[in-house]
């Protein structure tokens, strides 16, 4: 069953987060990908705030009727306070019922969730990891709450391309075992390789709600919204004024790579 918002109104001007939506409606079905665009002017921080109940709308109704939802948001790695990686997850499990060797399952899995081995990083005090391991293991602290949706906000930030695309990757993988993934990010480029629907947000109104290739393609209405347009999308439009047959709807770079191919191979008839 989906997650449903129905008339969200919501306004916040604290330190860490402002943003505002106003009339928000929307579902998400179980085990999407979603990406949001627009960042914490346009609303998008706001809008994973308010499904993940760290604060409540000021008016409409969010409903999560498969499970629960679980936040990680960008600076997570502040509240990695425990001398190790260990002792930090097993904070969370703290109060369950469960005995040490379960403990142990548990939190080793969640690591492995994220890409990240028990036995190698266990002991590892969590702020001296680089930055891209602190959050992923933020990431593996959320998956012991066993909440059906990760709602993420701005997890890249700061962080290098590579742990980026890394980031994604473990994403992705959550998300074809089943999790519902929520990402509010103003990287357009990097969502567009993973995610299957993008949100674009304004001035805390939904403006765009559809398939990533849809959304991401349409050049005129991505630069009238204000949104980085993927570089491919801009290759693929200046192959196509220098008279190169390159369709209006590419995406991502093996998109562009196999459709270059097609032309050469054509050239070579």
């Amino acid at each position: 069953m989906p997650i449903v918002l129905e008339n969200i109104y919501f306004s916040c001007e604290s330190p860490h987060r402002k943003g505002e939506l106003k009339n928000v409606s929307l579902t998400i079905e179980d085990g999407e990908f979603v990406g949001v665009l627009g960042g914490k002017s346009g609303g998008a921080s706001a809008l994973t705030a308010v499904i993940g109940r760290v604060y409540a709308p000021l008016y409409g109704n969010v409903k999560i009727i498969n499970g629960d939802a679980v936040c990680v948001f960008s600076g997570s790695e502040r509240f990695l306070s425990e001398s190790t990686v260990e002792k930090q997850l097993l904070r969370r499990l703290s109060g369950k019922e469960l005995g040490d060797n379960e403990k142990a399952e548990r939190i080793s899995a969640s690591l492995e969730a994220v890409g990240l081995d028990f036995a190698e990083i266990k002991d590892v005090p969590p702020l001296s990891l680089p930055l891209g391991k602190m959050r992923l293991v933020s990431i593996a602290e959320a998956l012991l709450t066993e909440a059906e949706t990760i709602l993420l906000d701005d997890p890249m930030e700061n962080m290098s391309v590579q742990w980026s695309v890394r980031l994604m990757e473990c994403l992705k993988k959550l998300n074809d075992v089943g999790k519902t993934v929520i990402i509010a990010s103003d990287d357009a480029e990097l969502l567009s390789g993973f995610v299957k629907r993008i949100i674009i947000m304004k001035d805390g109104e939904i403006v765009r709600n559809g398939s990533t290739k849809t959304v991401l393609t349409d050049y005129y209405d991505l630069l009238r919204l204000g949104i980085d347009i993927p570089q491919t999308v801009l290759c693929a439009r200046a192959l196509r004024e220098n008279g190169i047959d390159m369709p209006d709807n590419v995406l991502t770079y093996q998109q562009l790579i196999d459709r270059l191919k097609i032309i050469m191979w054509r050239k070579a008839l």
